[in-house]
């Protein structure tokens, strides 16, 4: 640690920030995953001649190709940090906005394939062959999210309709909700004959019907009385509790 910090590896001696220092100086990367894989290999340099040559033939390949070198780095400003949406997506905490963060970065590897010639030097072939198109991964992901998605799955609105039924289902009763029981209310009363009658909700019943105490001789017997009160009692029934469900 006394010689990383002598020779300014990651930080200048004096201010102790990232300027000035061998890696702020070296450091041309375009993405997360390239600054960390440029830091790793400053903090842990090679020691075998084979695997030192290796990595200079790469980069010299790609310094002469400018280019592809600059086709490439076009391409490399769309990529977002994969590294840590993976991490997030595996371990169930990555956002709507992570994931199209995702596709969008994912997009670009296909191009990205297809710009490398097939006469690359060895250290470069070898990491070429681990570059995956992940075209599955973009579709799904094109497949199941609204393009432009809120900011957390709770706002809703995230899934795109058509690509779950029992989930458009749900989302249809939500939305009619309201429309459904001020009908369902207004063809009890026509049902009845009683003009007073209430849909209500609270948390601990759940929707029910209200009915007045003056009213209960005219209450049907499909109706399941659930809690009287001083001047009302309150009613369910099948389909009310079933259309709650």
């Amino acid at each position: 640690e006394a010689t990383v910090r002598n020779l300014e590896i990651f930080e200048n001696f004096r201010s102790r920030s990232r300027r000035h220092s061998l890696l702020d100086i070296l450091d041309a990367t375009l993405t997360p995953m390239g600054g960390r894989l440029l830091t790793s290999w400053l903090r842990f340099p090679l020691k075998q001649v084979e695997a030192i040559e290796q990595r200079l033939q790469a980069v010299e390949f790609f310094l002469t190709q400018t280019l592809l070198r600059q086709k490439w780095r076009r391409l490399l400003k769309g990529v977002a940090d994969l590294e840590r949406l993976t991490a997030r997506t595996v371990l169930e905490q990555a956002t709507p906005r992570d994931l199209i963060a995702l596709k969008n970065s994912v997009s670009h590897l296909p191009a990205l394939r297809q710009l490398l010639p097939p006469d690359l030097p060895p250290l470069a072939a070898n990491l070429a062959a681990d570059l995956e198109d992940l075209d599955d991964i973009q579709q799904l992901i094109e497949a199941a999210l609204v393009p432009e998605p809120p900011l957390t799955l709770k706002d809703g609105g995230v899934i795109r309709e058509g690509f779950n039924a029992e989930l458009d289902e749900l989302l249809v009763l939500t939305r009619q909700d309201k429309d459904w029981l001020t009908r369902l209310e207004a063809r009890e009363r026509q049902q009845t004959g009683i003009n007073s009658l209430k849909v209500r909700y609270n948390k601990v019943f759940g929707y029910y019907l209200e009915v007045s105490k003056a009213n209960l001789p005219l209450v049907p017997e499909h109706f399941i009385r659930k809690q009287t009160l001083v001047n009302a009692e309150r009613f369910i029934t099948a389909e009310l509790k079933e259309y709650e469900s």
